[in-house]
């Protein structure tokens, strides 16, 4: 092995050489904040409904005969006060056509604010809803709603909402056929599916096997 070894004179030529570089400064440049997850998500779904952006689709009709319809179901807010704003608690594509009512809920502008927002910073959607189910608990209507909504399986018991899958579809009667369409569908219980499942097996039954004696097989 060939080993190089440094002399004083090389040495020291070196630093003089890295001295007399000169130093780069470093400027402290702001990260941009990238764009959270899910309000990407939303907007690459509602490009594909054919919104260029998600304030296109608030100033849409289909969304103002979507909010029309849940403030007339529910016109008042969690906090007892009257409700105009509607809060998307999922950005799914069956959520944003309206046809999963209760993954919406009809909120006054302060409460809305105050969920959405941690002082001038917006918050991502689960943790906007884990805020919104904290904020229910405080007052008697929103205790109820949390209620139902553990019912519905909109919530789990840890405050966040649950991901729509298809047997939460098919729960709350949403369905998408094989051209890629949403339909509203009758929506499926379990104690039905229990039914059904009872059927199938008394139809798989098979008999017992007997034995028959040789001379009657002859």
């Amino acid at each position: 092995m060939r080993t190089i070894r440094g002399t004083k004179i090389g040495w020291s030529n070196l630093r003089r050489k890295h001295d007399s570089k000169p130093k780069k400064i470093r400027k402290n440049k702001k990260k941009k904040r990238p764009q959270m997850r899910c309000y990407a998500k939303r907007d690459a779904r509602l490009e594909f409904l054919g919104h260029k952006t998600y304030q296109a689709y608030l100033a849409s009709e289909d969304w103002n005969t979507i909010r029309k319809e849940k403030l007339d179901l529910c016109s008042t807010c969690i906090c007892g006060k009257k409700a105009n704003q509607v809060h998307h608690i999922r950005y799914d594509t069956p959520v944003l056509l309206g046809l999963l009512p209760d993954f919406l809920i009809s909120l006054c502008a302060k409460c809305h604010l105050l969920i959405e927002f941690n002082g001038s910073e917006k918050l991502e959607l689960a943790f906007a809803n884990n805020k919104l189910w904290e904020h229910a608990a405080q007052c008697k209507k929103g205790i109820l709603w949390r209620e139902r909504m553990l019912q519905k399986k909109v919530f789990n018991s840890d405050g966040f909402a649950n991901r729509i899958c298809r047997r939460l579809r098919l729960m709350h009667g949403v369905d998408r056929t094989k051209s890629g369409e949403w339909i509203k569908i009758e929506p499926s219980s379990p104690a039905r599916k229990k039914k059904k499942k009872q059927k199938q097996k008394k139809q798989r039954q098979i008999l017992p096997m007997v034995r028959l004696p040789l001379h009657k097989i002859a």
